[in-house]
């Protein structure tokens, strides 16, 4: 598998904002009209499983999302920081949390209890995405470490075991740890 990831590091661009479709007159839809292609992507965006990735690596985020996009049954939320992630979450109700350690304003390893007691994530497992040894993270309530940089192949086949949609969400099932650790080879 070929997975390359462009990115623009100049200082002048800026990011390219897709057109933005013209709104109808208010009554000018029939009731019968069939639904709009929006709307079923919403519906469709609802029946994937949850991922809620708090990351504040720009370059980290792009990857994970296009990790993402090659599984369709899983829908990606991205925090930047930890009071984020708790403004996001109260909206959410994820299958898996990947959580970076070094965050801006508290680490992930203070945000994962938070996360669980504010909201009521307490059968949620939980990945640190990091390059902080292992053993530094053993005992704060992680079931796994994936260390930086990733391994694309390593991370789908974790989400697929976890998230697949034969077995469904895991959530509040026991999730035993991998056998490996998406490190660099």
């Amino acid at each position: 598998m070929l997975f390359v990831l462009a990115l623009c590091l100049c200082t002048g661009c800026e990011p390219r904002k897709p057109p933005i479709p013209p709104i109808p007159p208010p009554g000018d839809t029939p009731r019968n009209a069939p639904p709009k292609p929006q709307a079923k992507r919403d519906d469709q965006a609802r029946l994937r499983q949850q991922v809620l990735y708090v990351e504040d690596n720009p370059v980290n985020v792009m990857l994970m999302r296009a990790v993402f996009e090659m599984r369709s049954g899983l829908s990606l939320s991205v925090a930047t920081c930890g009071a984020e992630a708790l403004e996001l979450g109260a909206g959410l109700q994820p299958s898996l949390l990947l959580l970076d350690i070094r965050l801006p304003d508290l680490p992930g390893t203070d945000l994962l209890p938070l996360l669980r007691q504010r909201l009521g994530w307490v059968h949620v497992p939980a990945v640190a995405v990091t390059a902080e040894p292992a053993s530094e993270l053993e005992g704060k309530g992680f079931i796994e470490v994936w260390r930086k940089p990733l391994s694309v192949p390593a991370m789908l086949d974790r989400l697929d075991s976890w998230l697949s949609p034969q077995s469904g969400s895991r959530r509040g099932s026991a999730i035993r740890p991998a056998r490996f650790r998406c490190e660099k080879r």
